[in-house]
């Protein structure tokens, strides 16, 4: 830096701590919220910065998962494959559809985002892709067997559900990193709230006085 810089970084440092003695004279950090919220930050961060979270063991993270399955439960998921019929291209699809549906393999139009057939998907996945009514009909229809129609905003579907797949909570081995993630997160949580519980019992803590009315 040149000296004009220098004497400019520094004046402006000064000014800055001039104010700062001066609003702390006034005691103006003491009831500005603002304040009060940014310092309880910074020393929250030291605590955390203190924290040294041992590396868990197989037997903690294997509680941890049983503890909290919801959190790594696998959605159920069905495996389905269906026939389209174009509302674009047809003039009732719905009654083509109940008309294929006669054939051993019925045939329909063409499904430009058409799921490869041993695709496994999630009832919010059939759903993005199809709707709710065929995710619903996926998954209430029986196994093995064309069933239909089914509608949805651009026609109807005839659908033959190949699989279910009922909802599970996995093993550690396919989830540990985000049992891991978790555990020590909850780990490091626990070990703050332990280190400002110490800071708070070197402190008495005077209740406001509630003075007692009679009636």
């Amino acid at each position: 830096a040149s000296e004009e810089e220098l004497a400019a970084a520094i004046a402006h440092y000064a000014r800055e701590e001039a104010l700062i003695r001066e609003a702390r004279a006034l005691r103006l950090d003491r009831d500005d919220l603002i304040v009060r919220r940014r310092l309880l930050q910074k020393m929250e961060f030291l605590l955390e910065e203190q924290i040294d979270t041992p590396a868990p063991t197989e037997a903690q993270l294997a509680a941890w998962l049983q503890a909290h399955p919801e959190r790594y439960t696998q959605p159920a998921q069905v495996q389905v494959e269906h026939r389209f019929f174009s509302r674009d291209r047809r003039a009732d699809p719905e009654q083509d559809a109940r008309q294929a549906l006669t054939l051993a393999d019925p045939q329909g139009d063409p499904w430009p985002l058409r799921a490869p057939a041993d695709a496994w998907l999630t009832r919010q996945a059939v759903a993005g892709r199809f709707g709710a009514a065929f995710a619903q009909a996926a998954f209430e229809a029986p196994t093995g067997t064309w069933t239909g129609p089914v509608p949805s905003s651009f026609g109807a579907h005839l659908i033959r559900v190949q699989g279910r797949r009922p909802a599970a909570t996995p093993a550690l081995a396919t989830v540990r990193a985000r049992v891991l993630r978790d555990w020590a997160e909850q780990a490091r949580a626990d070990a703050l709230k332990e280190r400002i519980d110490r800071l708070t019992e070197r402190y008495t803590v005077h209740p406001p006085h509630t003075a007692d009315h009679d009636g």
